[in-house]
C-alpha cells in the first residue's frame, strides 16, 4: 500500500531546522516540536501552521463546512468545568491537525487539553511559551471524514474569553509537499456567569428595576435595601468587573439612584447590585 504523508512546520532552534521525522504517514505519531496555527504571544514570536511546509492554495481561514468544531456546551465554559470538544475534518484525502487554546486578554495558555484516545492524539508542551498543544495521531484517508474527540478542562473563574485555535491540511496524496489545502480556524468561547449565593433572593430582586435600557448616557436603579453596604457594578458578559457605579453604605427602604454610564463602551453588560449579602442581577444595553 502506498504510504500517505503529512507534514507540518517545524521551528528552526538555534539555527538549525529540524529535519527528521519530516515524512509522517497516517499511522505514525505526530512530531511533537510542531504547532498549531495560532498567535504570537508570550515566548512565541512567529506563527507557525501547516503552510509553512505545505505550498498550495492561500491557507482558508474559518471554514466551517470542511471543518466542524463542537463545544459541548455552546459557546460558554464553567469555569473548573470539564467539557468535550469534538473537532470534524472533511476531505477526499489524508487529514490531519494541531489545537492549542489561548486566553483572549494575554495569549497565554488557558485550561488543560487531553486527548479522550491516546491512540488518537497526543498533546506536547512547547518549552519557550508553555502552551500545550493537542496532535493528531491518525489521519483518515478516502473515505472523506475524521472526527478527534478530546477533552478540556477550564481555567479557574476570572479567566475570561478564550480561543481554540485549529490549523489543518488535506493532502492531494501525492506524497509530497505540493497542492495541499491547509486550514486555520478560531473558535472563541466565553465564560460562564457564576453569580453568588443570594442571586434569587426574592425580595430584592423583585424590588429592583433598572431603566432606561438600552441607554446611552444615564441609568437609573429602584430598588429596596437593607441597612449596610451597597456595591452596584456593571460586569461583562466573560465575567470581569467593567465599572463599579457604587460602593457605599445605605438606610434601609426604598432606594432611588441614578448613574453616568456616557463612558461605558457600548455592548450588553450584567448590572450587579449586592446589599447584605444579597445579590441581584439585570442584563442591559449601552447603545
Amino acid at each position: 500500500m502506498k504510504k500517505r504523508t503529512l507534514l507540518y512546520a517545524l521551528p528552526i532552534m538555534a539555527g538549525t531546522l529540524l529535519i527528521s521525522n519530516l515524512a509522517i504517514s497516517k499511522l505514525d505519531n505526530f512530531t511533537s516540536v510542531n504547532r498549531a496555527g495560532d498567535v504570537a504571544g508570550p515566548g512565541v514570536t512567529t506563527r507557525k501552521d501547516c503552510a509553512s511546509c505545505h505550498s498550495g492554495p492561500t491557507p482558508i481561514a474559518n471554514d466551517n463546512v470542511q471543518r466542524v468544531f463542537t463545544f459541548d456546551s455552546g459557546s460558554v465554559y464553567t469555569p473548573s468545568a470539564t467539557h468535550v470538544i469534538k473537532f470534524k475534518l472533511l476531505a477526499s484525502g489524508t487529514v490531519g491537525f494541531s489545537s492549542t487554546v489561548l486566553k483572549n486578554d494575554s495569549n497565554i495558555k488557558a485550561g488543560i487539553i487531553a486527548p479522550i484516545d491516546t491512540n488518537e492524539a497526543k498533546v506536547f508542551t512547547h518549552a519557550a511559551s508553555g502552551r500545550t498543544y493537542l496532535n493528531h495521531k491518525v489521519g483518515a484517508t478516502a473515505n472523506g471524514m475524521k472526527e478527534y474527540t478530546f477533552q478540556w478542562t477550564a481555567p479557574a473563574k476570572g479567566a475570561g474569553a478564550v480561543t481554540f485555535y485549529f490549523s489543518s491540511i488535506s493532502s492531494n496524496l501525492d506524497d509530497g509537499t505540493s497542492d495541499d489545502t491547509t486550514y486555520n480556524n478560531s473558535y472563541v468561547i466565553t465564560e460562564k456567569i457564576v453569580l453568588i449565593e443570594g442571586l434569587n433572593n426574592a425580595t430584592m430582586k423583585a424590588s429592583m428595576s433598572v431603566y432606561p435600557n438600552p441607554t446611552s448616557d444615564r441609568i437609573n436603579i429602584n430598588f429596596t435595601a437593607m441597612r449596610g453596604n451597597a456595591t452596584i457594578s456593571l460586569v461583562s458578559l466573560d465575567g470581569k468587573q467593567v465599572v463599579v457605579l457604587m460602593n457605599d453604605n445605605l438606610n434601609s427602604g426604598d432606594q432611588n439612584l441614578s448613574f453616568d454610564v456616557s463612558g461605558v463602551k457600548i455592548g450588553i453588560y450584567f448590572l450587579r447590585v449586592t446589599n447584605n449579602g444579597m445579590t441581584a442581577v439585570q442584563k442591559v444595553l449601552v447603545n
